[in-house]
């Protein structure tokens, strides 16, 4: 066991390596022993100056211009070299260090699979590495984990795979003047067409070396070369960041494709955008990965199944005791309960059939809104619970229930989460009706009043919980058709809901245009209408933000505003959230799948929305990429203008 502390040197003092010698300052167990920066603003002066941070006990370092300065034989364990993107540009750099007996770590790009742009090097730096005892580590948030790694590591859970796209939406904000350049941040369009057509502008450097990487991980032989694209990022406002400034109509970044072809089809396909402050124009970041292959989930063979449920569904008419119980509710209409003491859904307007690709089914339904929006939620907990008891014929009942009892834990045995509230939402992904049932009980009975109740009405009134929701996607998707023109329906929508329920349900949802779109409409007679807002997609963090500096700014004070998390949650995430916004306003938290089908088996991840009303199509726009979901693309396109919303 090693006993004394790590030896570590920095080359390149920019953004990323003084970024890098903050997080090692942390660290027990490591000193900074050497920095090397050509810089004029840093060489002579502390490290510890320059990142504002206290010295204490700690040997003082000072940059130097001059790596022969820093490194001798013996006089470091690592060097962490962060000074270029290219293999060939880095190389003498390497060979200096290696041949001096000292482990690297190297942020450059192509470094993270260096063969594929430069096998030769790649080979000499190997070489090197071993005649001299020493390891050579090429590596990086992407490429070098996100991109490639991580999805190499998804790809070890299927026996074979057909397709993988990666998606890494990021911003730029912290990085340096180099990589600004290298993106074409700040400059007008023409500026980055002529640069980008004459090779000046990088973009983004490691599709080739993750495209490679994941090929050679699964065994694909590339056709031909990686290819790429770059198209700009204009920025509508003005952006701002420690490193540059963008003015409206200028590029704010670029966005980044690259193909690999093998056996004459796309097998692998990379999409990153990245630019400086994209939460100005509503784009949140995030990382997205899908894999198509083998085990896929296979729903064909019990279509039967599925459409015989579905039938007994349609069979189903309200009892006088359940049409008592809503009206106990004080915000339904007794003339909407007379309606429901006749309805039933009709069978006439679902189809049930197989769909486009192999093992996919298709479910649609058409007709009178009135008389189908109630087939969503327990059409998707049918074909959730068919499929569980066909795959799980012995479920893991008692995995389920120790997941369980130590995510409520978490929350009981927590002082400072006396204020803590959750809901379960997870009737349409639940594993099965009768662990959903365990699992409303459950709660109910060892949570207290952390338990905030669940938003299956049926059970609600079974247990005696309180029945919750908010408004649903569809009805605001519906309004792009009801509403008086396009750009007004957000406001239609909200205005109509505030008027039917004077009060009750008072919760905006947020995502069906995105944030930006939603910010814009949701004004300070909203802020002040409205008991507070939804979030169902991007970062949660990011969104709790903004919405109490809107609250703020329109003066409302966000104490007295919920703010309502419901995206994938789970209890930590959820925990996280309550106490970054602690004493900032209130909060509270819808979970589904995590709490109703987390038994140990991969939940199905399906969903069922409006993509037409009156005969025109309509759509829901995310802040999360992969939930946005329209069949007209013209329409989508249409839409994204009238809100101002990003391509």
């Amino acid at each position: 066991m090693r006993k004394e502390n790590v030896r570590v040197v920095i080359w390149g003092f920019g953004a990323m390596g003084s970024g890098m010698a903050e997080v090692l300052l942390r660290k027990k167990g490591v000193d900074i022993v050497g920095v090397c920066d050509i810089h004029p603003a840093r060489v002579g002066r502390s490290i510890f100056e320059l990142l504002g941070v206290s010295r204490n006990e700690r040997q003082d370092v000072l940059v130097q211009d001059d790596i022969g300065k820093v490194i001798s034989r013996g006089s470091a364990d690592v060097l962490l070299l962060a000074t270029d993107s290219f293999t060939r540009k880095t190389f003498d750099k390497l060979k200096t260090v290696i041949e001096l007996g000292i482990n690297v770590i190297s942020t450059a790009e192509e470094m993270s699979y260096p063969k594929a742009n430069e096998p030769e090097l790649a080979a000499e730096i190997d070489r090197l590495a071993k005649a001299n005892g020493v390891s050579v580590l090429g590596t990086g948030i992407n490429p070098g984990l996100i991109m490639d790694l991580l999805v190499i590591l998804m790809t070890g859970a299927c026996t074979d795979v057909e397709y993988v796209r990666a998606e890494r939406v990021n911003s730029l904000s912290p990085f340096g003047p180099a990589v600004m350049e290298e993106q074409g941040v700040g400059i007008t369009l023409d500026e980055f067409n002529a640069q980008s057509a004459s090779g000046h502008l990088a973009g983004h450097v490691g599709f080739n070396e993750s495209i490679n990487m994941i090929c050679d991980a699964i065994g694909w032989k590339l056709d031909k070369a990686v290819e790429q694209t770059m198209d700009p990022i204009v920025s509508n406002v003005l952006r701002k960041t420690k490193y540059a400034e963008v003015l409206p109509g200028n590029v704010a970044g670029c966005t980044m494709k690259g193909f690999g072809t093998v056996d004459g089809k796309l097998a692998v396909e990379m999409i990153h955008p990245q630019q400086i402050e994209p939460q100005l124009e509503g784009t949140d970041t995030g990382d997205y990965v899908v894999i198509r292959g083998t085990p896929n989930i296979n729903l064909a063979p019990y279509l039967d199944e599925i459409r015989a449920e579905i039938h007994s569904l349609c069979q189903l008419k309200f009892t006088e005791e359940e049409l008592d119980y809503l009206r106990s509710l004080r915000f339904m209409k007794s003339d909407f309960i007379d309606f429901l003491g006749l309805f039933h859904l009709p069978e006439k307007c679902i189809h049930v059939g197989l769909g486009e690709v192999e093992g996919e089914i298709s479910i649609a339904v058409k007709g009178p809104w009135l008389h189908t929006i109630l087939f969503e939620i327990p059409v998707l907990a049918i074909v959730n619970e068919v499929y569980f008891r066909n795959t799980c014929t012995e479920p893991a009942w008692d995995e389920g229930r120790q997941r369980l009892q130590t995510k409520m834990q978490l929350v009981t045995d927590d002082p400072a989460l006396a204020d803590f509230r959750v809901a379960e939402y997870g009737t349409r992904r639940r594993f099965s009706k009768q662990w959903h049932d365990e699992v409303v009980l459950t709660m109910k009975a060892q949570m207290g009043v952390h338990f905030a109740g669940t938003s299956n009405v049926m059970m609600a009134m079974k247990h005696n919980v309180l029945p919750l929701g908010t408004m649903a996607h569809e009805y605001l998707q519906a309004c792009q058709a009801l509403g008086p023109r396009l750009r007004d329906s957000q406001v239609f929508a909200l205005e109509v809901w505030a008027k039917e329920y004077r009060g009750d349900l008072g919760i905006a949802l947020s995502d069906v245009y995105g944030m930006n779109a939603f910010l814009r409409d949701f004004d300070m007679y909203f802020c002040k209408l409205f008991d507070g807002a939804r979030h169902d997609s991007g970062d949660p963090f990011m969104w709790g933000e903004r919405m109490l500096e809107h609250y703020i700014a329109n003066r409302t004070d966000p104490r007295t505003k919920t703010l309502i998390f419901s995206d994938a949650l789970t209890i930590p995430l959820a925990i996280e959230l309550a106490l970054r916004f602690a004493g900032r306003c209130k909060v509270s938290f819808g979970i589904g799948t995590n709490l109703t089908n987390d038994l140990g088996h991969e939940p199905l991840q399906i969903v069922m929305k409006m993509v037409r009303c009156n005969g025109q199509p309509v759509a829901k726009v995310s802040d999360s990429p992969q939930k946005t979901m329209c069949d007209d693309t013209a329409y989508l396109a249409y839409l994204r203008q009238v809100f101002q919303l990003p391509p």
